[in-house]
């Protein structure tokens, strides 16, 4: 009987060796898996805190609130200053950045911060009411409208400056946006 036991146990231990193995490898997977969303996080950490200059005075936080244009120059902002504000003011810093660029997408915005488009689009909504596409072609066009007021550079160059490269469409998007053409805000808006 103990023979007859002992040999329908070496008859299963192959199959008991390969099941513990896969079983191990699962657990491997799992945890490289693990490892690696812990290092994603950790580079988008450092990348927060790549915004060296801090805003130290309260005038210096409303200008920034107002006029996210600034961010580049003298709105970057440290994490004990608004920590709230330290994911929009990155965004902000990327868009600025690469604001010229037609390549400069929404999907390139969640592949710096190493979100998929629906969390980044979630994350945005919650935190300033728009998707990161709304938010990306405000960013363009409030860079549009600027340039337009304050630089004779002919609108084709200013389309060019904010990341399209069809002027009609760049006139087309303007004008839904700003509800007058960028001639028309160069004319009427104008402080000379």
């Amino acid at each position: 009987m103990n023979r007859i036991v002992t040999t329908n146990l070496v008859h299963y231990l192959p199959t008991i060796i390969i099941g513990l193995l896969s079983v191990a490898l699962v657990c491997l997977i799992w945890m490289l898996g693990q490892a690696r969303r812990k290092q994603k996080q950790l580079e988008q950490k450092i990348r927060l805190l790549e915004l060296d200059t801090p805003v130290k005075t309260e005038p210096e936080i409303k200008s920034c609130v107002e006029n996210p244009n600034n961010i580049d120059k003298t709105c970057q902002i440290e994490i004990e200053h608004i920590p709230e504000n330290l994911f929009v003011a990155h965004v902000d810093q990327l868009i600025i950045r690469n604001i010229s660029s037609p390549e400069f997408t929404a999907n390139t915005i969640a592949d710096i911060l190493h979100l998929s488009r629906t969390q980044l689009d979630r994350r945005m909504k919650q935190l300033v009411g728009k998707t990161i596409s709304a938010y990306l072609l405000d960013r363009r066009m409030m860079h549009a409208r600027e340039l337009l007021l304050t630089s004779d550079m002919p609108i084709v160059d200013v389309a060019v400056k904010c990341g399209f490269d069809d002027t009609s469409y760049f006139s087309r998007v303007f004008r839904n946006y700003h509800s007058k053409t960028p001639s028309d805000v160069r004319k009427e808006e104008r402080k000379d």
